[in-house]
Order: C-alpha cells, then sequence, then structure tokens
C-alpha cells in the first residue's frame, strides 16, 4: 500500500535534478563518478515518481528491472571501459528520467486543488525535461561531437550540453553553441517548445485549478449563509408559536 503523497516528495526530486546538472557542470569531478552520480540520482528521482504517480506494482517491477540493468551496465563500463557499454547505460538512465517525467507530470495533470504537490511538480517536471534532453545530447555527442558548433567532445563525463539544453529550454539561446547536424536542429526547437507548452499549460492548469477552488470556496459559503437564515426563521418561527 503506498504511502500518501507528502509536499516533499517532488521538492526533493527538484533538489535531485538540480544536483545532476550542478554535477555535470562541475569540472573538477572524474567522469567516472559524474556518472554514478547521475545514475544514482536517476534511480531516486524515478522512485520519488513512482510513489507520488502512484503506479502500479507491474509498472514498479518493470522499472526496477530497467533501473537494476543500468547498474550491470554501469558497473560493466566503470570495469572494462568500454565506451559502447557507457553509452548504452547513459541510454538506459535517460530513459529513467524520461518516465520520471510522464509520471510527474501525470501527478500534476491529476490534481484536483492547488497543493505544493502541484507547484513543485511543475518544478521538477520543468527540471526534468531539461535533464532528459542534456542525456540525449551528451549521447549524441559521444557519437558524433561535430553534431554542435562548436564541437563538444565528451571527456571525462564532461560537457557544456546540460547548459545548452537548459538556456534552450529556457528560450534564451545564447548562440555560444549552436545545433550542426540535422539530428540536433531537430531536437533543439523541440526541447524550446516543449519549454513553452509545459509553462503555459501547467500554469494554465494552475490558475483554472485556483479559479475553480475559489469558486467552490465561494458557493459554498453562500450555501451555509442561507443555511444559517433558513434555521434562524425556523428557530423565530417555533418561538413566535409557542
Amino acid at each position: 500500500m503506498m504511502l500518501r503523497v507528502n509536499n516533499w516528495e517532488l521538492l526533493i526530486v527538484s533538489g535531485l535534478l538540480i544536483l545532476i546538472f550542478i554535477t555535470r557542470q562541475s569540472g573538477n569531478l572524474p567522469g567516472a563518478l559524474i556518472r554514478s552520480i547521475d545514475l544514482a540520482i536517476s534511480i531516486a528521482v524515478l522512485g520519488f515518481a513512482l510513489h507520488s504517480g502512484r503506479a502500479r506494482r507491474g509498472a514498479i517491477r518493470v522499472h526496477v528491472g530497467i533501473a537494476a540493468s543500468a547498474v550491470v551496465l554501469s558497473l560493466i563500463g566503470l570495469i572494462t571501459d568500454i565506451d559502447a557499454i557507457q553509452r548504452s547505460a547513459g541510454a538506459v538512465t535517460a530513459y529513467l528520467i524520461a518516465a520520471s517525467t510522464f509520471l510527474i507530470l501525470r501527478v500534476v495533470m491529476r490534481q484536483r486543488r492547488v497543493t505544493g504537490d502541484t507547484l513543485f511538480g511543475v518544478v521538477a517536471a520543468y527540471l526534468a525535461i531539461g535533464v532528459l534532453f542534456a542525456m540525449i545530447y551528451t549521447i549524441i555527442a559521444r557519437w558524433s561531437p561535430d553534431s554542435f558548433e562548436p564541437p563538444q567532445p565528451v571527456i571525462d563525463g564532461q560537457t557544456d550540453l546540460f547548459y545548452f539544453s537548459f538556456i534552450t529550454l529556457a528560450g534564451l539561446g545564447y548562440g555560444d553553441i549552436a545545433p550542426a547536424s540535422d539530428l540536433v536542429r531537430v531536437l533543439a526547437p523541440l526541447e524550446a517548445i516543449l519549454g513553452i507548452i509545459l509553462l503555459a499549460g501547467l500554469v494554465g492548469r494552475i490558475v483554472g485549478l485556483q479559479v475553480a477552488q475559489t469558486t467552490e470556496r465561494n458557493s459554498q459559503e453562500h450555501v451555509d449563509t442561507i443555511t444559517r437564515a433558513i434555521e434562524n426563521l425556523d428557530t423565530d418561527r417555533n418561538a413566535s408559536d409557542k
């Protein structure tokens, strides 16, 4: 039986996603440690997302299996230092973030009232999309550094592609890193569009829920006022009859 969702879960998810960004942008950590931190945080994010989303046991088992495969691939990659295995582990880690994003969005869209979960869920979903695309860009750069201008070689797990992802998601587009391949030229605008849709759609959802809550509260207050007035009339009528 799942525990009741509390406001801290999705806030913790937001913090973990920010930690992934900070870790990737740090130039002082070895690549193996960065990949390990990415995987550990991604599994933690997925766990919180599954719990918050009230996922069914079958879905939990499937994702536990996928997370376990990511751990195995990561360990093999660390031991053998085979680039193809490291890429595969990175791809599975990106899937974990993608699944988490879907689950978080489902939590937000199922909310019927504006709560801390709703607000933290919007932030977590936004950050998750930025991290997801950053991981996808990193996988692409591992295969073809020339997909970006200037080229983005993935050395010791370090790239500027997390930075590129978030400025694209926010619609800033500074231009210091630009798409150079057809695939990235498709993905980057898609990420920017998703960022706009996400903010507009989820903020609109929150505003709509807040308006509905206010209307419901006002209606209930009017009903309570009328009920009290009727009760007072009945009381006065009974007193007059006596």
